[in-house]
């Protein structure tokens, strides 16, 4: 176990010992070390995470100025401290347990295989907390390992992990009617507010599939900044875009048809990775389960057909690009007048 951990290029300094006492740490406990300051991306701001794995949770110890989250049993999940020598940096104290991690795995191996039987977006996830000691363990480093043969990425395989989380964030058709439904009706201000949320999450679980397992939102940016060369051009002008004046209709239109563009490039680059991991379905089977998904459904009205068009983008670039699909014929209303 190395015992000085430098941060921030050198600017800062934790002492590992430091932290496995701050920890209250036994001797058979499994301690990892993680965080954005680790991944590269955090700042002077951003919290040290500290996680202690044992056979059961601390019992509360004497209050002082640690914030403490204790269940009910009197047992503590988190304690929150300053690191007065450290910048200042809170450290971020979390308790599990093993059969908590075990519980954990198997469920995100469930959540895996169901996902892989669909192609259209699965909303069922974990907890955001679940999901961010997944990322945080499978990142970290370890300070101890009081059983000898701790490794994250056994209890946890983040290739599943990636393909739920990119199942999770793709082609929700929901929210792509409501693009086609504000673009047609010409409110352009809803349109450009929520193709921005759209053009995130398809990015997201593009990224998701290129190994990233970061599921915090508020690190969209500085995500596509740890991506590779062959990412610049999204990269660049997803930035471009998210900075670009939106003031006159002509632009507020121009807007909507380039984060369009985006989105296609971004199912391009997508299609690529799903052949890099044998856990991920190919671009083939993801047509096959769209194909036979849409064939089974007994009704089959306008709106199923345009969601099979969506999906059919995701998955081929001989489809109707996204602008295209959201610049159709508008709906015509077939109700009778009283």
């Amino acid at each position: 176990m190395v015992s000085q951990i430098d941060l921030l290029g050198g600017r800062i300094r934790v002492d590992a010992n430091d932290l496995l006492s701050h920890g209250r740490t036994q001797n058979r406990d499994v301690v990892v070390l993680s965080g954005t300051l680790l991944e590269g991306i955090g700042n002077l701001y951003s919290d040290l995470d500290l996680y202690v794995i044992g056979e059961a949770l601390p019992p509360r110890g004497p209050d002082g100025r640690s914030i403490q989250v204790v269940r009910e049993d009197g047992r503590v999940r988190r304690i929150n401290e300053t690191l007065e020598g450290a910048g200042n940096l809170v450290l971020d104290v979390q308790y599990y347990t093993f059969r908590e991690l075990a519980t954990l795995a198997r469920s995100v191996n469930e959540l895996y295989a169901e996902s892989k039987r669909s192609s259209r977006i699965f909303r069922k996830t974990l907890h955001a907390d679940d999901e961010d000691l997944v990322h945080k363990l499978l990142t970290g480093t370890v300070l101890q390992d009081g059983t000898g043969h701790f490794n994250a990425r056994e209890t946890f395989d983040a290739g599943k992990f990636c393909f739920l989380k990119y199942r999770n964030e793709v082609g929700g058709y929901a929210e792509f009617r409501d693009l086609v439904g504000s673009w047609s009706d010409g409110d352009l201000d809803s349109c450009l507010y929520n193709i921005r949320s759209y053009l995130i999450a398809q990015v997201s679980g593009m990224m998701f599939l290129a190994g990233n397992t970061n599921p915090r939102p508020k690190w969209f940016v500085r995500r596509l900044g740890l991506l590779g060369e062959e990412y610049l051009e999204l990269r660049e002008r997803i930035l471009t875009w998210m900075h670009g004046a939106r003031h006159t209709e002509l632009q507020k239109r121009e807007g909507v048809e380039i984060a369009c563009d985006l989105i296609d490039l971004t199912y391009d680059l997508a299609r690529a990775l799903l052949g890099t991991n044998p856990l991920y379905f190919t671009v083939d089977e993801a047509l096959a389960l769209t194909e036979r998904e849409f064939a089974e459904r007994a009704i089959h009205d306008r709106e199923m057909s345009e969601e099979f068009q969506l999906l059919r983008r995701m998955f081929s670039s001989s489809a109707a690009s996204v602008f295209a699909q959201i610049d159709g014929p508008p709906r015509r209303w077939s109700g009778v007048a009283a």
